[in-house]
């Protein structure tokens, strides 16, 4: 998994709108009209992930796995507020992890990751995403779960200091509440993450 997510990794996410035309086409789980929120939302939980502070300041591997991990601790924030809602939430829910999963089946092909491994690989990393989203759900019910949360799916090898599970906590309560204000309304509004220092 060392190389995988190349080019969000790195800053650079052409070829998102491919994937979401092709979404469109009929890729997708269901036949979407918000597709292009779908879009913009991923961007804006990407962007949020690639935030610096997480890596130079709280210590979050600065590594390929360290920033996809960082991407799915926000897509998972994204999908348990979007999980309490119904209607055309759910259809939203789908279309957002379809996309995520959908960018990384392109970056494993674009890294030269074989037809026949890609899906098998695509499939373990989607397994443990459902791992990884039932941990944090569990932590914000339960606040004395976001250490051992946090650091088994965002700091792997590396502990961090017990203050920065402390901040983190915090930002992950903080960004579900601003998520439910944002994903109350049915038009493209900017995330307004939590300010983190």
């Amino acid at each position: 998994m060392k190389s995988l997510h190349v080019n969000i990794m790195r800053g650079k996410m052409p070829g998102l709108l491919q994937t979401v035309n092709r979404l469109i086409n009929g890729n997708s789980s269901s036949d979407s009209p918000n597709l292009e929120n779908v879009y913009f939302y991923y961007s804006e939980i990407v962007s949020q992930a690639r935030n610096p502070v997480f890596y130079e300041r709280l210590g979050v591997p600065d590594t390929l796995e360290g920033r996809f991990d960082c991407i799915s601790l926000h897509m998972a924030l994204a999908l348990i507020v979007l999980k309490f809602k119904s209607g055309e939430t759910n259809r939203f829910s789908q279309d957002l992890f379809d996309l995520f999963f959908a960018d990384v089946d392109r970056n494993l092909r674009e890294i030269g990751v074989g037809d026949l491994s890609v899906g098998r690989q695509v499939k373990k990393l989607a397994s443990n995403f459902y791992g990884v989203l039932a941990a944090y759900e569990g932590c914000l019910q339960n606040p004395t779960l976001f250490a051992s949360a946090l650091e088994r799916n965002l700091f792997g090898a590396q502990k961090a200091d017990p203050l920065t599970y402390i901040l983190l906590g915090a930002y992950m309560q903080d960004s579900v509440k601003r998520l439910t204000q944002v994903f109350s309304t049915r038009t493209k509004t900017p995330i307004e993450w939590p300010e983190l220092r």
